[in-house]
C-alpha cells in the first residue's frame, strides 16, 4: 500500500501526480480497478469518506451478522461493517443494547436509530461491546422494491434467459423473489452471470413490443413488411404498411445481426411500385435477419437496389439465403436494369419449423425491404 500527501485545492483530485508518475509501471487491469474505485469519489468529501471507511475496516477474517437484515452486513470484534453494494438508498433501522459510534460519519448513539444507507456505501460501526449483538433491518423504497420483483419474476418466466442463465444463479433468484428478499434478489440479477444476458432483456422492451406489433399484422392481414435501415415505421403510396427496422437482441423479436443502417436522403428509384422504402438500407459484409414467426410457410419477397454511387456503373454482387435455398451473385445493377432501379427476389413455401425465419446475406449486400405474406395451409 502506498500512501500519499499533497496539498491540493479542496475537491482536486489528490492522486492525479501519483497516478501520472506510476501509471507506465503499474499493470493495466490493476491501474483500472484504481481508476474506477477512486474516480468518481475524489472530491472533498466523498474521497475523506471513503479513505476512512476503508481505514476503519479491521483486519482479519470477519463472520456473517445475520441480526442484521436487508444489507451486507459482517463483524469483526467491536465492529460492525455494512455495505449497501446495490444503487439503490436503503432505510431501516440499526439497535445495540448500549453505546455505538459511527466511525465514517463520527456520531455517537444509544439505542435504536432510524438510518438511510446511501447507494454504494460502506459503513462501519463500533460498539461497545461485541459487534454480535447488533441487530437491524433495512428495505429499499416500495417502488423500487416493486420493480426490482418484477425483474426477477421476468426473469424466471421468460425461457429465453433461463436457457442461459446458469441454474445456480436461477435458483437463488427463485429463493429471493419467494422470500421477497430484495436485496439479495438486486445482487443476485447484478451477478455477471445474470446482467449479461438480463440487462440486454430488459433493455429490449421497445424491440420485443415491435414485435407484438408485427404479428398481430401478420394475424391480421396476412403479410409483414421490413422497412430495412429505417428508424420508423412508413406507410407507402399504395397504403402498405412498412414495419421500422431494428437490431437484433437475441430476445424474441425480429431484427437485423450485423448490419449496419444507412440513409441515402432524397433519392429517385425507378421500377417500383414503392420507391418510398429505398431511401434507407442495411448493409455489411455478413447479416442475418432474424424474425420469430409462427410456424408454417410463407412466401418471401426481398427487395434491393443500387444507391451508393461508386458503385453506379458495376453494382455489387452478393448472396442470400431464406429457409436454406440460396440465389447467388444477385447484383442489383443488372437485375434492377441500372442505377437507382429496383430488384427483388421471391421464394416460396419457406417452411419455418421453430418459430424463427432466418435471413442470411454475404457477400457486398444491401437489402431495403423484406415482404413476409403468409401461405394458405
Amino acid at each position: 500500500m502506498v500512501t500519499v500527501y499533497d496539498r491540493k485545492p479542496i475537491g482536486d483530485f489528490g492522486y492525479a501526480d501519483l497516478i501520472h508518475l506510476i501509471r507506465k509501471h503499474v499493470p493495466k487491469h490493476v491501474f483500472h480497478t484504481w481508476n474506477d474505485i477512486n474516480l468518481p469519489t475524489a472530491h472533498g468529501e466523498q474521497a475523506r469518506r471513503f479513505l476512512k471507511a476503508f481505514y476503519c475496516v479491521p483486519t482479519g477474517e470477519s463472520l456473517q451478522q445475520n441480526s442484521v437484515k436487508g444489507i451486507d452486513a459482517r463483524y469483526l470484534g467491536n465492529r460492525l461493517i455494512l455495505v449497501n453494494a446495490t444503487p439503490f438508498p436503503l432505510n431501516g433501522t440499526l439497535e445495540y443494547p448500549g453505546t455505538f459510534q459511527d466511525l465514517v460519519y463520527d456520531g455517537t448513539f444509544q439505542g435504536k436509530q432510524t438510518l438511510t444507507i446511501r447507494p454504494f456505501s460502506l459503513l462501519v460501526w463500533q460498539s461497545e461491546g461485541g459487534a454480535e449483538n447488533f441487530k437491524g433491518s433495512f428495505r429499499f423504497r416500495p417502488e423500487d422494491e416493486q420493480d426490482i420483483l418484477l425483474m426477477g419474476k421476468q426473469i424466471l418466466q421468460e425461457r429465453s434467459l433461463t436457457r442461459k442463465i446458469p441454474k445456480e444463479n436461477l435458483k437463488r433468484i427463485a429463493d429471493a423473489v419467494k422470500k421477497q428478499d430484495c436485496y439479495t434478489l438486486k445482487k443476485e440479477m447484478d451477478d455477471f452471470e445474470v446482467l449479461y444476458y438480463a440487462k440486454r432483456f430488459f433493455e429490449s422492451k421497445a424491440q420485443m413490443e415491435k414485435q407484438q406489433q408485427l404479428l398481430r399484422e401478420l394475424n391480421r392481414r396476412g403479410v409483414v413488411r421490413i422497412n430495412c435501415g429505417a428508424p420508423e415505421d412508413l406507410t407507402d403510396s399504395k397504403g402498405n404498411h412498412w414495419f421500422a427496422d431494428q437490431l437484433y437482441t437475441g430476445f424474441n423479436a425480429y431484427g437485423c445481426e450485423y448490419g449496419t443502417f444507412v440513409s441515402r436522403g432524397k433519392i429517385t428509384v425507378k421500377n417500383t411500385d414503392f420507391p418510398e422504402i429505398f431511401t434507407t438500407e442495411a448493409y455489411g459484409a455478413q447479416m442475418f435477419y432474424q424474425i420469430p414467426l409462427p410456424n408454417g410457410r410463407y412466401t418471401v419477397k426481398i427487395h434491393f437496389a443500387e444507391t451508393y454511387e461508386p458503385n453506379r456503373e458495376n453494382g455489387r454482387t452478393f448472396d442470400l439465403q431464406v429457409g436454406g435455398t440460396s440465389r447467388k451473385n444477385l447484383n442489383p445493377v443488372h437485375l434492377g436494369g441500372g442505377f437507382q432501379s429496383a430488384a427483388s427476389v421471391t421464394w416460396e413455401e419457406v417452411e419455418v419449423k421453430r418459430g424463427l425465419l432466418t435471413i442470411k446475406a454475404s457477400g457486398n449486400p444491401a437489402i431495403n425491404g423484406i415482404e413476409i405474406f403468409k401461405e394458405d395451409k
